[in-house]
Order: C-alpha cells, then structure tokens, then sequence
C-alpha cells in the first residue's frame, strides 16, 4: 500500500482538514499499511488493551496523508516532538494535527503555521447548550 501519486500543496495561511471514519476502514487497510508504522508505532500499538486498530488505522491514515504534501513514502516519514511534546515531520515545513474520538479521526495540515483539533463526540446524554452556557461568553454561544 503506497500513497496515490497525486501531491498535494497548501499555500501560506491555508490549512485543509482530513477525515476519517474509524469504523469501516477498507477491509485490507490494516494488512497492507501496517507496514507503513515505524517500529515505535507497531510497539505502541502491541501494548494496547483496547483501541489498539483505532490506534493503527489512525497511523496509517496520517502517515498516508501527510506522505502526499511531503513527496516521502509513508513508511519513510519520521517524526519528532517539540519540547511541549507536539509531533512535527523532521524531513518537512508541514505542520499538522491529529485528534480521534470514538469513530472519527481529523487531520489538519498546513504551511509554517502553528496549528491545532480537537474532535469530539457527543451523546445525547450531554446538555451542549448547558455546557456552552457554563462556559462561554453570551456572544461565543
């Protein structure tokens, strides 16, 4: 499994947003792409009790996305982190963010820029108008 031969730009000032349903990967995803992980990725992976596909498909998904901005094979992508413990590229000005929660992930790419999501799901148990009121300006609700 290698990325599409198609290379994706972003221009300064414009981030693009990536979505990914969790819940019906292709069915051979995980067997083609789990080579796309680094040793560290698969370790990790091994040690979860739950959410361990949640944690690879999620993998395969950015490194896929990313090595299309970048022009790198997927497998050969490295990341690093900042002293804050934020993940970047080391091979790439490409900055991006990932979040995950229950059957979605969100990748956010962008040029040089400082960038963050959060995605997060909700039940119908949860009063969003109630925690909007509790925490946020009358103008922000």
């Amino acid at each position: 499994m290698t990325a599409p031969k198609t290379h994706l730009s972003l221009a300064e000032n414009q981030i693009h947003l990536w979505r990914f349903n969790l819940e019906t990967p292709p069915s051979d995803w995980q067997a083609k792409g789990r080579f796309l992980l680094s040793d560290d990725e698969n370790e990790r992976a091994a040690k979860f009790k739950r959410g361990g596909d949640d944690y690879i498909n999620t993998r395969i998904f950015m490194r896929r996305i990313l090595a299309q901005y970048t022009d790198t094979p997927p497998q050969a992508l490295i990341f690093d982190r900042n002293p804050y413990g934020k993940p970047f590229l080391r091979q790439s000005d490409i900055q991006f963010n990932l979040s995950h929660s229950r059957q979605w992930a969100v990748l956010a790419v962008g040029l040089n820029c400082d960038l963050g999501i959060d995605v997060e799901s909700t039940s119908d148990r949860r009063s969003i108008l109630n925690i909007a009121q509790h925490y946020f300006h009358p103008n922000e609700i």
